[in-house]
Parts: C-alpha cells; sequence; structure tokens
C-alpha cells in the first residue's frame, strides 16, 4: 500500500481505481485546455458580431455586415456548446471514479464486513517489486537455520554482513542500533514494514500496517471509529520511556521499543488491544496523571500510547481499551513479539476470545481502575493470552505457570494446520543456558536473527526500487 492509501484498503490499493484516477486525471488537464479554446472562440464570435454591429465591414445588410455576424454567432454557439459538453463529460467520468472506488473495498463475508482472514488479493510484489517471492524468502536456508538453532550464527556477524550489503544502496535502514539489543543492532522500522509485507502476502492477510510514530496510529484509530463496517487491523508502533530514553521528546519517532496494537470493530463497538510483551522495568505500572503528551511530565512506553490513543478523542460508549499484564519479554526482540502476536491476531478470527479479564484492575494509587484522562475510557487488564503467543515467551517458569492457571486456554492446539500445542512448541525451542544453570525458550531469539537473515537475503536479491516498493506496503 502506498502511504497515502485510506484505512479501508488492504496492503495494496486497487489497480482499476490507481488507472480510473490517472484517466480522471489526464482527462481533467485536457478539458482546461479545451475550455480556454471554447472560451477563446467565443470572445472572437463576440468580437466580430460587434464589429459587424458598428459597420466595420459595411452597411446593415450588406455582404460583410452578414458574414461578421454569422461567423460571430457560429463561434459563439460552439464555444458555449462546447463547454456544456466538457461539463457532462467530467460528470460521467466522477461517476466512474465513484463506482471504482466502490469496486476497490476488499471483498466481505456479509455486508458491511471487512473480512481480513479470508484469501486476500495479492500484495502486488510479484508486480511491484520484481520476482521476490515471500515463501521462499521467509524459509531462509537449512543451513542457516540449523546455525541459528545451534548458536552457531553470531549476531555480530548479521551485523557485519548487513553493513557490507547496504553501503551504498539507496534505500532506507532496514536495521540499525537498537539499544539492549545483542550489539545494539535489530530491525527498524522500514525492515520491520519489508518483514510485514513478506508476512502478508505469504499469509493472505490484509491489514497489517508498521507506523512510523504514534501519531499515525491516532489518525488511522479516528478513521476507523468513522467507518460504518466492521473492521480488523494490526499495528506496529515505536514507543519509548522518559526513563530510558532522556531527551527524547513524547511525540519524537524514537524506536526504543515496538508493540503491537490490534484493532476489533463489531457492531461499531471498537476494540483496542495493547499487547506489550515488556511489562518490567517501570513499564508494569500506570499512572493515570502520567497519560498525556505533557513535554514536562515522565511517561513509560504504555503510557505514551494510551496518551495517543486519548488524543484520538474516541467515543467512550463505543471504544474499549485493554492492556496486558503478562511479562513475555525477559532477553530482547521487541520487534519480532510485535511482528508475531500482530500475525496471529490478524490469522485467528477467534483470537479476542481466547483473551481472559481481571475483574477489577489494580492500580499504583487508591483507586480500583485506571481511565484515560481526555475521554473518560476505562482500561481493563489482559491476565491471559492465546497459546500461540505465549509459545514466544522467553521464561520457562512463566509459562508454565501459565499452563497451571489456565489450562484449557493453554492446551488449546493451533498453527496452520491445527494440531500443533504449546507443550510440543516449547520442546523445540527450549534449551539449558549451562552459566545461569536454567532453561529458556529460545523461540524469539531465533526469529530475531531468522527476520535479520531474510533482510540480508533481500538485499542479495532485490533491487533498490523492488525494496522501496516493499516496504510501501504497509509502512505509513
Amino acid at each position: 500500500m502506498s502511504k497515502s492509501s485510506s484505512i479501508g484498503d488492504g496492503p495494496n490499493a486497487s489497480s482499476a481505481l490507481d488507472s480510473s484516477v490517472k484517466n480522471t486525471q489526464t482527462l481533467s488537464a485536457k478539458s482546461k485546455y479545451a475550455i480556454v479554446a471554447f472560451i477563446i472562440s467565443g470572445v472572437a464570435g463576440i468580437v466580430l458580431i460587434a464589429l459587424g454591429i458598428t459597420n466595420m465591414f459595411g452597411s446593415i445588410g450588406s455582404l460583410g455586415f452578414i458574414a461578421s455576424t454569422a461567423g460571430g454567432g457560429t463561434l459563439v454557439c460552439v464555444a458555449i456548446g462546447g463547454v456544456l459538453l466538457i461539463a457532462v463529460s467530467n460528470c460521467k467520468n466522477q461517476k466512474q471514479l465513484s463506482e471504482s472506488e466502490k469496486m476497490s473495498t476488499p471483498p466481505s463475508g456479509k455486508k458491511g464486513h471487512v473480512d481480513t482472514t479470508a484469501p486476500a488479493k495479492s500484495t502486488g510484489i510479484s508486480e511491484s517489486a520484481g520476482n521476490i517471492d515471500p515463501i521462499q524468502l521467509l524459509n531462509i536456508s537449512s543451513e542457516k537455520k540449523k546455525n541459528i538453532v545451534d548458536g552457531r550464527l553470531s549476531q555480530k556477524a548479521v551485523k557485519d554482513e548487513y553493513g557490507a550489503l547496504k553501503k551504498g544502496r539507496n534505500i532506507p535502514e532496514l536495521c540499525g542500533f537498537n539499544q539492549w539489543s545483542p550489539e545494539n543492532f535489530n530491525l527498524l522500522t522500514p525492515g520491520i514494514a519489508a518483514i510485514a509485507t513478506l508476512l502478508s502476502d505469504k499469509h493472505k492477510l490484509r491489514n497489517l500496517w508498521v507506523c512510523r510514530n504514534l501519531s499515525i496510529l491516532q489518525n488511522r484509530l479516528q478513521e476507523i471509529q468513522s467507518l460504518p463496517q466492521d473492521q480488523r487491523h494490526a499495528f506496529i508502533v515505536p514507543t519509548h520511556s522518559s526513563k530510558y530514553s532522556i531527551g527524547h521528546k513524547k511525540t519524537e519517532n524514537w524506536e526504543q521499543h515496538i508493540v503491537a496494537i490490534c484493532v476489533e470493530k463489531v457492531e461499531g463497538n471498537m476494540h483496542i488491544y495493547l499487547l506489550e510483551s515488556m511489562v518490567a522495568y517501570g513499564n508494569e505500572i500506570i499512572t493515570q496523571d502520567q497519560i498525556n503528551l505533557d513535554e514536562q511530565k515522565p511517561f513509560t512506553e504504555q503510557e505514551l500510547m494510551l496518551a495517543f490513543i486519548d488524543a484520538a478523542k474516541l467515543d467512550r460508549d463505543t471504544t474499549s481499551v485493554y492492556t496486558s499484564a503478562i511479562r513475555r519479554e525477559f532477553a530482547g526482540g521487541c520487534s519480532t513479539f510485535a511482528l508475531r502476536d500482530a500475525l496471529y491476531f490478524l490469522r485467528d478470527r477467534q483470537f479476542t476470545k481466547k483473551l481472559v479479564f481481571a475483574k477489577s484492575r489494580a492500580s499504583t494509587v487508591a483507586d480500583t481502575s485506571i481511565t484515560l484522562p481526555n475521554t473518560r475510557i476505562d482500561l481493563q487488564m489482559i491476565t491471559a493470552l492465546p497459546p500461540q503467543c505465549m509459545q514466544l515467551t522467553q521464561s520457562i517458569s512463566t509459562v508454565e505457570k501459565y499452563q497451571k492457571e489456565y489450562p484449557d486456554i493453554a492446551n488449546q492446539a493451533f498453527g496452520s494446520d491445527g494440531n500443533k500445542t504449546l507443550s510440543q512448541n516449547l520442546a523445540k525451542s527450549t534449551v539449558i543456558n549451562p552459566v545461569a544453570n536454567r532453561r529458556e525458550n529460545h523461540r524469539i531469539a531465533r526469529a530475531v536473527l531468522k527476520y535479520q537473515c531474510v533482510i540480508l537475503e533481500l538485499l542479495k536479491c532485490a533491487t533498490d526500487s523492488e525494496i522501496q516498493s516493499l516496504i510501501g506496503q504497509t509502512l505509513i
């Protein structure tokens, strides 16, 4: 999707609509020149008539008089008729454009419903980004997979290879400085968008977006609220805190931390889910007085996201906002958590039915609930996530606690074939850390390296324009 696409489009704008717009713009430009020509003709006709009446070409009734007035009258009639014809033609073109816009609306399972899990139109990768095969790119070589699993592929090696491949390329930085990541190196927003586009195309999904900043999220929420249809969108957004990003303003696009915010609108009611993975280091606490855009006040990563949601001025009666209380991130990888969470949400229409919510929200103050200051929307707390999200948790003990507390949810099968379980997936990604003498889940650590390797392969096989097109599909 291009940067200017509306929320109702899929990841790719309709080619029919684009063609209609271009044709209309061409006709409009030609019409302007034609109207000018007709006006000049009309003026010339009026001048001829005026000169004839003043006996410039002979007395009234003479051949010169008749020729001048008749010729002038003809020019005036042609001018008036031409202008009217152009007006009618433009009206027809505008009507055709409106019809094209209607046709560009994604197919739906029922009237007024945008179906984001049914097979979607291709995002146009094969047309706009050359012959890039998302499945082939995402399924990296078995040798690299083995090196990742065995721990032989170092973060430094990936970083060095990226630097060599990216040098001299006319594209945004796909990876770069990310504090607290291994080697302070990870995906940046354009790189996340490239991966998001590949995932969208592979799984035939719509409405997976990567926001440059939180102001864009704010605007998109307002647009979703104004649309009558049901909606499902996943936004991957950057956020930061005053504690760990000193000197960076609230309105600044600072990628200290990445989170997936999933939005579902059903029968006019909008539900906004902040799937925060790193609920720690002060970010587990939400203080109502700190949910604002006042640059003088401190803020956490969650409070900053909530401040922009509050600034959207959504309808309190039809909007619900939920935040997660489950810490899954213990060793970095926030952008990969966000990509996976967004993917799971869009692929599973029953995703929100697998969430568990607290009956009341504990607060750091005397209140038992937290309310967004401007809209007065009460925050609700998520206490359990679907098993596909919990398989990413880097702490084995946290997952085992989840399995004991929520056995009905934890034992549900998931995956494209519907026969994977949380325990089976953990068995594949659990390793023993000999230094700390503990079991660790390396699913996210491996996925982080995998996505970075996908970026390396992309730099090897795609041109600059193809990579730019790939990024533009989902970056807003």
